[in-house]
């Protein structure tokens, strides 16, 4: 297993279950730069995010309650009729060398110096997998869910899971606190 796959695989395991992806969610002509992302952000049970421009991306210095960081890049756009931001483990500037990348998709509200993030739900995406209502690859492992297939079957999955009501998990609420 690549050293990029099983760091990205050892965040995910940090959280308690996800729904992680190999191939971008976001097809590149969905992809939007937003210039408001960027500075400093809090949660109210002190988590913190410092997000700076990188590319046409972002660079994001997460820390939590408890101090432990964890740097992560990402891009947002739209999936389907919804505004994500898909984030992925920043392990230096050779990160783009081929090796697969696990990337996390959340649902993103942003307004004025507040946003909502909200991941989607692994029991949520794996009934309706099942159920054949949404179609793409995927793998479970333990806890967590691995969405394989290409942009277009990740990204149409994914879109189709936002527009569902219950699919998303609680959203976790940011208030900036710093601008950049």
């Amino acid at each position: 297993m690549s050293r990029h796959l099983f760091l990205s695989i050892a965040v995910c395991a940090s959280l308690t279950a996800c729904v992680y992806h190999i191939e971008s969610a976001i097809p590149a002509s969905g992809r939007q730069f937003n210039q408001r992302l960027l500075g400093t952000w809090i949660t109210s049970n002190r988590d913190t995010a410092v997000v700076t421009a990188r590319g046409d991306g972002y660079r994001i210095t997460y820390a939590d309650h408890d101090g432990s960081r964890t740097e992560l890049v990402g891009v947002t756009g739209t999936v389907g009729t919804r505004s994500v931001l898909e984030v992925w483990p920043h392990f230096g500037d050779d990160e783009e060398d081929g090796w697969p990348m696990g990337r996390m998709l959340f649902a993103l509200t942003e307004s004025g110096d507040t946003m909502t993030t909200a991941s989607v739900d692994v029991d949520s995406l794996q009934a309706a997998l099942r159920a054949g209502e949404l179609r793409t690859p995927y793998l479970r492992r333990k806890d967590d869910l691995i969405v394989t297939g290409t942009t277009s079957e990740v990204s149409a999955a994914f879109g189709a899971a936002l527009a569902r009501p219950g699919m998303l998990e609680t959203p976790e609420s940011w208030r900036r606190v710093g601008r950049r």
